[in-house]
């Protein structure tokens, strides 16, 4: 099966827009999967550590636009958890946030958002099992490692993958545009990049 693994949308609606236009060119028959901060909490660190709000509208940038493209399963990134750590509320959608899993399994390998360790820190072995593809977001760069040692890569480029060590960033949809395509059955993966076009504002 094909897998078309997309993160770090921050509710952004034209950058959304454009990488779910380029999927349905490329690859329809991919199974989407989100790799976590599906949405931008807009209260940044330190408010959040004293603050607390009553309503998601206070502490989100959403849009029904943005809702309704939303027809995938995804991990739960910072934002969301952000987001859920400083409201006090019943709204339904609370509860859509707070179900989002921590991880996905897929065929051969695992979905987290990758806010769980620092950033040039090596990855926690718990999240980097022998027989398990590790994909993960967060930093805003697309990038690959085999065995923890950075390789190059090229966008719309196949690249057969050999075993499981590996451990693979698909990048942002904010800003970058940025998605990757897995087939689990040829075991390969293509980091994608779509154009930007207009669309109405975020």
């Amino acid at each position: 099966m094909k897998y078309a693994l997309l993160g770090d949308l921050h509710s952004s609606l034209s950058d959304t827009k454009d990488v779910l236009m380029h999927i349905t060119k490329i690859s329809p028959e991919a199974k989407l999967v989100g790799i976590g901060d599906i949405f931008e909490c807009v209260i940044g660190k330190k408010r959040a550590i004293t603050e607390r709000f009553e309503s998601l509208s206070k502490v989100m940038k959403n849009s029904k636009a943005f809702t309704s493209l939303l027809t995938f399963p995804s991990v739960r990134g910072n934002q969301e958890q952000r987001i859920l750590d400083i409201t006090i509320t019943n709204d339904k959608f609370y509860y859509v946030l707070k179900n989002l899993p921590e991880t996905i399994d897929l065929p051969h390998g695992i979905i987290i958002h990758g806010h769980q360790w620092k950033e040039k820190i090596s990855i926690p072995k718990i999240f980097n099992t022998e027989d398990k593809i590790l994909f993960y977001g967060h930093s805003h760069k697309s990038g690959l490692m085999e065995r923890h040692k950075q390789i190059p890569y090229f966008h719309n480029q196949e690249i057969k993958l050999q075993h499981f060590q590996y451990q693979v960033n698909v990048g942002s949809v904010v800003d970058n545009r940025e998605w990757l395509l897995y087939d689990d059955e040829r075991m390969t993966i293509s980091f994608m990049k779509a154009r930007k076009r207009t669309h109405e504002s975020n």
